[in-house]
């Protein structure tokens, strides 16, 4: 299709508009005779125009009684309704905005529970691999980092085999969580 050849004659455009105004917005199964076309459009020469979007695939022509009946087909009707559009959105005032995304997802931790992660390391660091769970946690709000930290795999709380309690050690996914965060400090 020759787009160029469609939008620099505008009696191109004109025909096009006629049919699917008649056709669409008034819901009329809608052909004309090119006698009636030169009447409404008054163009003097159609025959041109119409061979144009004939070429292009956007009409169908049939001649009857020597005269020439032109409707629109599906493709012509989708060509026009993009047309249409595209004249709004030049016509339009309002700015396109460009599209930002709605959410951002971030997997990183807290400051608390790097904190907390780090507390643990360093602790199991100089006592050992396992420490006593009741040795960290002072309120209530540790706990709920403590049980987060559980969740995403980075420490594991288990039961001291040498006495009662519970124990906490640093994973090796949490191991490798910490060695990230230092590397990203000294950068």
């Amino acid at each position: 299709m020759s787009l160029y050849e469609i939008l620099v004659n505008r009696p191109c455009v004109w025909i096009l508009k006629e049919l699917y105004e008649a056709e669409v917005i008034n819901r009329k199964v809608y052909t004309i005779r090119v006698s009636d076309l030169k009447k409404v459009i008054r163009i003097d020469n159609p025959g041109k125009y119409i061979k144009i979007l004939e070429s292009n695939g956007l009409l169908h022509v049939d001649t009857i009684d020597a005269d020439t009946v032109i409707s629109l087909n599906q493709k012509g009707k989708e060509f026009f309704k993009l047309f249409d559009k595209l004249k709004i959105l030049v016509e339009s005032q309002v700015k396109i905005i460009e599209e930002k995304p709605m959410a951002k997802i971030e997997y990183s931790l807290t400051d608390p529970e790097k904190k907390a992660l780090f507390s643990v390391y360093k602790i199991t660091k100089e006592v050992g691999d396992e420490l006593p769970i009741d040795s960290l946690i002072i309120d209530k709000k540790q706990d709920v980092v403590y049980d987060k930290l559980q969740k995403l795999n980075l420490i594991a709380r288990v039961k001291s085999p040498k006495g009662k309690g519970i124990t906490i050690s640093l994973t090796p996914a949490g191991k490798r969580v910490i060695q990230q965060e230092v590397s990203e400090r000294l950068k």
